[in-house]
Parts: C-alpha cells; sequence; structure tokens
C-alpha cells in the first residue's frame, strides 16, 4: 500500500459541548439531570476522613490546609485549600473572612479561586454533623464533605453536599445528598484567581436530592499538549519508529514549507520527497482524555500527495485510530 507524507504539528484533545458555559476559559458544567452527564455516585467519608472539629465549637470559621499535590483550577497550578464552614472553598493565598454570602459569579471581590458548592450562611457549631475532608490517592481525588449542617437561623434542614477535586481530569463535581429551601441568598459556582471569569450554576432552587453537577474545561492544556517541537522537552513523549523516515526538523523543499506553530515539525523526509511504499510510524505520548465521554484530537498536518489543509479532525493517511482514550 502506498504511504502519503504526513507532518503533524499540533495536538489538543477537546471535550464535546455541554450544557451551561463556556465561560471566557472555557470551563462548562453539566450535570445529572442532562443525558450525558455524570453520574450521582455519593462518597461518604464520615467514616474515614478528617474531621474539622466544626460541630459543637466553631461558626464563620476557614480552615487551611496543603493540598497533597498540586491541582490545576483556571489554568493555575495550586498546593493550598482554603474551606469555609459557610458553604465554599478557594484555592491559594486567601486571608479574608469566612464571608456568610457571597455575590452572584464571577465577582472580583475576595474569595477569588472560587468553589462553591452551597454558599450561604451555616451553622457547623449548631449542627447535628461535621464537615470532613479525604485524599483517595488511588484515584487521585480530594474529597470535602458538609455533613448534616444546618443553616445559621438553625433550620429544619441539616444540608448534606460534597465537592471532589479529580486531579487527573482536572475538575470539580459537586453532590448533594439532602437539600431544601434556605431562607438566605445561596450561590453554587466556581471562579477564576482574579474573579474576572466564573461560571454560575444557579441558586439553591435549582439543587435537589441525588443531583451532581460537573465542572470541566473545554481543553486539556496540561502535558502532553504540544504547540512546538523545538526543544526535546517539547519533544518528549514522541517516538519514530525509524529515524530515517520520521524527522524532527524545519521543513525545506517539498512539503509545506513553513509550520503552523514554532519553526520545527515532524515529516516523513524533510528535505526530499518520502520513499515509495514506506512503512514510517510516529507515536505519541499517551493523552489523558480525564472524564470526557466523546474526546477527539486536533491537529494539523500537510499531506504532500492529497491536499494542504489546516485543522483536521481526521487523517486520510493510514493510522491506528482507538474510540477509547486510557490516562
Amino acid at each position: 500500500m502506498r504511504k502519503i507524507a504526513t507532518f503533524i504539528l499540533l495536538f489538543a484533545i477537546t471535550l464535546v459541548a455541554s450544557e451551561g458555559g463556556p465561560d471566557e476559559f472555557g470551563y462548562r458544567w453539566i450535570d445529572s439531570d442532562e443525558p450525558g452527564g455524570p453520574a450521582y455516585e455519593w462518597r461518604e467519608i464520615d467514616w474515614i476522613g478528617v474531621s474539622l472539629g466544626w460541630h459543637d465549637t466553631e461558626d464563620d470559621a476557614m480552615y487551611e490546609l496543603t493540598l497533597p499535590q498540586p491541582f490545576t483550577f483556571y489554568g493555575q497550578e495550586y498546593t493550598t485549600l482554603h474551606i469555609c464552614s459557610n458553604g465554599w472553598m478557594c484555592l491559594g493565598e486567601y486571608s479574608g473572612w469566612a464571608r456568610t454570602s457571597l455575590p452572584n459569579i464571577p465577582d472580583e471581590d475576595e474569595p477569588n479561586a472560587l468553589i462553591a458548592p452551597f454558599s450561604m450562611d451555616l451553622n457547623p457549631r449548631n449542627s447535628p454533623g461535621e464537615v470532613y475532608y479525604y485524599w483517595d490517592e488511588s484515584e487521585k481525588k480530594f474529597i470535602v464533605e458538609f455533613d448534616e449542617i444546618v443553616e445559621y437561623s438553625e433550620g429544619p434542614i441539616p444540608y448534606v453536599f460534597e465537592v471532589i477535586l479529580d486531579f487527573r481530569a482536572q475538575s470539580v463535581l459537586f453532590q448533594y445528598a439532602v437539600t431544601g429551601a434556605t431562607s438566605r441568598n445561596c450561590v453554587i459556582g466556581i471562579e477564576n484567581e482574579t474573579g474576572e471569569i466564573g461560571l454560575q450554576y444557579g441558586t439553591d432552587e435549582d439543587v435537589h436530592n441525588g443531583l451532581a453537577i460537573l465542572f470541566a474545561a473545554d481543553v486539556i492544556v496540561g502535558a502532553p499538549y504540544s504547540s512546538g517541537f523545538e526543544t526535546y522537552e517539547e519533544r518528549s513523549g514522541f517516538e519514530a519508529e525509524d529515524t530515517t523516515e520520521w524527522q524532527c526538523g524545519e521543513p525545506i523543499g517539498p512539503g509545506p514549507g513553513t509550520t503552523h506553530s514554532g519553526s520545527y515539525c515532524w515529516g516523513t523526509n524533510l528535505f526530499g520527497s518520502y520513499g515509495y511504499l514506506m512503512d514510517a510510524y510516529l507515536y505519541t505520548p499517551m493523552f489523558n482524555a480525564g472524564t470526557a465521554n466523546h474526546p477527539y484530537i486536533d491537529f494539523w498536518k500537510h499531506t504532500s500527495a492529497i491536499k494542504f489543509c489546516l485543522i483536521c479532525h481526521y487523517s486520510s493517511c493510514e493510522k491506528e485510530s482507538r474510540s477509547n482514550y486510557g490516562n
């Protein structure tokens, strides 16, 4: 079979569209009521998690902890998490107070880098339950559970909800076991580090028992996302079976002439015509598609025997394709 010379320059993984958003960064939300949404799978941690010790003692409290590894949120890496007794959390540095109510999202006032599953004036001190956190090392998930926490006015409903930070997928999941009407303003959503970009899901009126809400960005931009191949680090993970056929460098002669990004690309002979009946394989790094149900790969290529194209969602040359991607 005749092989076609192919130049590959750009890789990215993109999530299919979901319900709600995107914000200016690319985060969207989808809940378990929508087809293709996350499954509601409650993770109970009251028997294994670390108790914050707020029951019978604290109201309007803040708790600072160091995450077991950096968590990427709105393109920034964080190692510190602040948990507020009033149903919200924030990442990074925070020296403010335990705000009892938050404005609509986004808002530039602190707290920023915000994760708000059920932000309102709650009162652990007079609640039957407690707030816990737990690190699942095997699944790389950090869980914070508000277990039977009531409103400050000592309302009759002990709310039960949790947040799951997925370090592999770089996503945030809210889950609600017990909800109900509140007498105060309740805001649910996420926000970036400046408070200029964010995504609000709604209020307490929009959630119900057995609901899950997933917040995830359109593009997973962590390694091995590549936009150039100039350095060894940028080429890391790409492996040519035969370097006399697949080459990395500046294209000269037949081919695109210039690259789509940077000055280097991979090609089956950068300096002349490809060999007749050439068998040439270039292996790419393993891509982390996270929790995407239908991930696809964008790449730029030039094929000398067919046409010049900018962005393709498919390749007309011989390739191996898989419907499922691993971590």
